[in-house]
């Protein structure tokens, strides 16, 4: 059976419960992000203080791994809003490393496994 290479390029590791009921982590290899620009347009004014208020623009995708444009068909994780940017963007460049590679990135939602504090213990899925 085929089994795929994962590339972690959120900047941090991720711990996934694997079918058969493993909790895996899965090491991080770098950060795969978005360039962005925060325009700060006003101040709010609050009983912490004034506390200036921005608009972040996000840009491109940014930081790929050179390794990936050699790599076999792998699986790359990414953050959820590096998936979506590519995602409204009509996809993955053609000339891109990671067009012939599945990215995903973990399921922070409900789906999570949390503990008391309300942090991340683990993911039990990906989403495309």
């Amino acid at each position: 059976m085929f089994k795929y290479s994962v590339w972690n390029c959120t900047g941090h590791d991720i711990n996934v419960l694997n079918r058969d009921g493993v909790v895996q982590t899965i090491p991080s290899c770098g950060l795969i992000r978005l360039e962005e620009t925060v325009i700060v347009s006003g101040t709010l004014s609050t009983e912490y203080g004034e506390i200036p208020l921005g608009e972040k623009k996000f840009g491109r995708v940014v930081g790929i791994p050179e390794e990936l444009e050699e790599a076999e068909l792998s699986v790359v994780i990414v953050s959820l809003v590096v998936l979506q940017q590519i995602k409204d963007d009509g996809g993955i460049e053609f000339d891109s490393a990671l067009s012939h590679h599945m990215v995903v990135a973990p399921d922070t939602g409900a789906s999570a496994v949390r503990d008391e504090k309300g942090r991340i213990q683990y993911v039990v899925q990906f989403l495309m």
